[in-house]
């Protein structure tokens, strides 16, 4: 059991400092020799303890003013942003049951159930024009988040020897959350569709989806989309499940072979890059979709004629070709929901082949300073396949920070081979 007090100058001059609790309790099962004996160990656990998140560096300043030059050179001052100097952290409660057990001389097991409930949210509010403080949105503590998940861990390790020694280990994690309450706000609307909103998830990709296409009454020419009269839920930039397999293999003594993998399922993220590719016309599918159907423009500056071009004949509006033609253009329209998109993947990260020259010292230079010698070469991103195949790793602000996942701009991560030598004196 553990009591934690903190203080932190992000936080509001009048909130109090944050206190914290923890208590565990563990069982080892196995000590008490009613277990097989098969069973080598088995441990039953149980965990409770709060933390907190802590708001921005400037959330607790009530005011911060910038500078600024008028036209006649006059130095004046504004209001930069505006802060809440109540601001506390979120509040994160969490329980966690599980199970630890090695079998059969060969597997271990790690199980862990995990619940958890997060208060004192910190969202943003909008100031009232009237307060002389323009629109500035400042941070405030309302709402809850629950959420629950498991987290697991197979390792299995069938072949031991002093030549051979195989070792497989399996994680596979699952989360889910969803947004019990925002206080008085009905919704918070965040960049590229995400909202937080009772009921979704947070950070939920929601918004209205094209659901045929729409033509003239009168030319039966394709004008655009028809939406859903609801605006609908169509993914979250947090992956359901996710995990990793890796293999490490030490063969004739002194050779190791080692890969890992990973991968996420139900990873969405908006493609702001595809966005941009479709506004300016230059996707060879798309453009000619748009001249079969007459859905362009030439001269208007974004549709220029290109020698792509050459050959397409335009269909007969009304035809089964022409619409068959107009509900394939649907993906190209610029609607959020099109560029939300299924970035599951599997990444087959590293893969390496070393070799330990640690006997070949000790048996022809025995008095050597040199004690340990390793020898080495590893690829880096050997294999990568997603559903969407851009910058699916990455977010515009070059982390996996959950921009939210928005692709704009990004590279991938590209394959890299290193030789290297590890040295021991």
């Amino acid at each position: 059991m553990a009591v934690r007090r903190d203080y932190a100058s992000v936080i509001g001059v009048e909130a109090p400092a944050m206190t914290y609790p923890k208590a565990s309790l563990a069982l080892r099962a196995d000590k008490f020799g009613i277990l097989p004996s098969n069973i080598g160990m088995l441990k039953l656990r149980v965990a409770y303890g709060e933390t907190g998140q802590l708001p921005a560096l400037d959330a607790a300043i009530p005011i911060t003013w910038g500078s600024t030059t008028g036209y006649g050179g006059e130095l004046g001052y504004y209001v930069q942003s505006k802060g809440n100097n109540a601001i506390t952290p979120e509040r994160i409660k969490e329980w966690e049951f599980g199970i630890d057990t090695e079998f059969l001389n060969m597997f271990s097991l790690e199980f862990t159930h995990w619940r958890q409930n997060a208060s004192d949210l910190i969202v943003p509010s909008r100031t009232s024009p009237s307060t002389g403080l323009y629109r500035f949105d400042y941070p405030v503590n309302v709402g809850e988040i629950k959420a629950w998940g498991f987290e697991s861990l197979l390792q299995i390790n069938p072949i031991r020897s002093p030549d051979y020694d195989l070792k497989v280990s399996l994680i596979w994690n699952y989360q889910t959350n969803e947004v019990v309450d925002l206080g008085e706000t009905e919704e918070i609307l965040l960049d590229n569709s995400e909202v937080m909103r009772p009921g979704l998830p947070k950070y939920e990709f929601y918004t209205y989806v094209p659901i045929a296409p729409k033509f003239d009454p009168n030319t039966q020419k394709y004008i655009g989309v028809i939406l859903s009269d609801e605006r609908q839920a169509l993914g979250n930039p947090i992956p359901d499940h996710s995990g990793s397999v890796s293999i490490n293999f030490r063969f004739l003594k002194n050779f190791n072979l080692y890969a890992t993998g990973e991968w996420a399922l139900n990873n969405y993220m908006f493609s702001d890059a595809l966005n941009r590719f479709w506004n300016y016309n230059t996707h060879v599918p798309q453009r000619l979709l748009a001249i079969k159907l007459g859905y362009h423009n030439y001269g208007s500056g974004q549709f220029q004629p290109l020698p792509i071009d050459e050959g397409t004949v335009p269909l007969t509006p009304g035809t089964p070709e022409y619409i068959d033609a107009a509900w394939e253009y649907m993906q190209y329209e610029r609607q959020s929901a099109n560029y939300v998109k299924d970035a599951s993947y599997f990444v087959f990260r590293e893969l390496s082949l070393s070799y330990n020259c640690t006997d070949l010292l000790q048996k022809y230079l025995p008095n050597n300073y040199v004690k340990t010698l390793n020898m080495g070469i590893a690829v880096r991103n050997v294999f990568k396949t997603s559903r969407y195949d851009l910058g699916f790793e990455v977010s515009a602000d070059g982390g996996r920070s959950s921009y939210l996942s928005e692709d704009y701009n990004t590279l991938q991560h590209p394959r890299s081979i290193s030789f290297w030598t590890k040295v021991g004196i």
